[in-house]
């Protein structure tokens, strides 16, 4: 239990430190820390506050020589969950409640972003979802809850930090994670494994028939999950390329439209000058092809 705690304790200390880094990053802009690498989505200055918060409570409920310190987490997870909860309607139900950019103004032209200042939503709903957890950790009930909802963070985070890391694009079709950062995936990661390796669950006990239930289940809702984010991104490649096609053979009719039209003044200025017939007959061929082209 004493490495379980230790172990808790120092992941939330990670979370901690490397979210007072985005801070300091965004204060004096250092874009490094807010992104990891250059060119790709940078955390949000919410965010990054966010896991502040977060990785603070978990620490927090590790202490058990102050009970206190219990109820200053759940304070925390309580004012997060409404945050993650208000964030992620903002954009699914499309209005702006006037929190994006309320502490910080983001970057002028951010990477990847639709809302300027505004977490993406698999970042909020991961917010609401480690909330709700720290607010039932210690309710014996609610451990699976919260063991399968941690098991359900880390699996859909670990597919962001594969996606952003090497590039992939498998989770276009789903831009609400497409859209979530490298950075921000590792640090829901570390919290996750962090709350997974708390005393309040240190207890919890799986069979080795429910072991091999949950990881068959996890396995097989990631593989549903990537084939149909596959499927979806291929379609979408697929319509992408028909009218790309489409737009090369209007490009092409429009370039012989053009060139029939100068063929056709050419007919009209040798009329005028020679009285010729044979350029009226070149005319009207010329018309009835443009008509057919249209």
């Amino acid at each position: 239990m004493l490495k379980k705690l230790h172990t808790s304790k120092v992941l939330s200390a990670i979370v901690i430190v490397a979210a007072i880094l985005v801070v300091y990053g965004w204060i004096f802009n250092v874009n490094i820390f807010k992104s990891v690498l250059p060119g790709i989505i940078n955390i949000k200055f919410n965010t990054a506050v966010g896991f502040l918060l977060l990785g603070t409570a978990v620490w927090l409920l590790e202490e058990k020589a102050e009970p206190r310190y219990v109820q200053w987490a759940k304070g925390i997870a309580l004012f997060m969950f409404v945050f993650g909860l208000l964030s992620a309607s903002q954009t699914i139900f499309d209005f702006n409640a006037g929190i994006d950019e309320l502490i910080w103004k983001d970057d002028p032209n951010p990477v990847e972003t639709k809302y300027a200042g505004r977490p993406s939503v698999h970042t909020s709903l991961s917010f609401v979802i480690i909330s709700l957890i720290i607010l039932f950790i210690q309710s014996k009930r609610m451990l699976w809850f919260c063991v399968i909802s941690l098991i359900g963070v880390i699996s859909v985070s670990a597919l962001v930090f594969l996606n952003q890391l090497f590039g992939s694009s498998f989770l276009q079709a789903i831009p609400w994670l497409a859209k979530t950062a490298l950075l921000t995936a590792i640090l829901f990661l570390l919290l996750s494994t962090s709350l997974l390796k708390s005393r309040h669950l240190a207890n919890f006990k799986l069979t080795f028939e429910q072991k091999v239930g949950v990881y068959f289940a996890v396995s097989l809702l990631l593989l549903i999950f990537i084939f149909f984010a596959i499927s979806d991104n291929n379609k979408q490649r697929a319509d992408s390329e028909i009218t790309i096609r489409h737009t090369y053979e209007r490009q092409l009719m429009s370039e012989r439209i053009s060139k029939m039209t100068a063929e056709m003044q050419s007919s009209i200025r040798g009329f005028f000058v020679t009285k010729d017939q044979y350029y009226v007959a070149a005319f009207d061929s010329l018309s009835i092809a443009i008509v057919r082209e249209i």
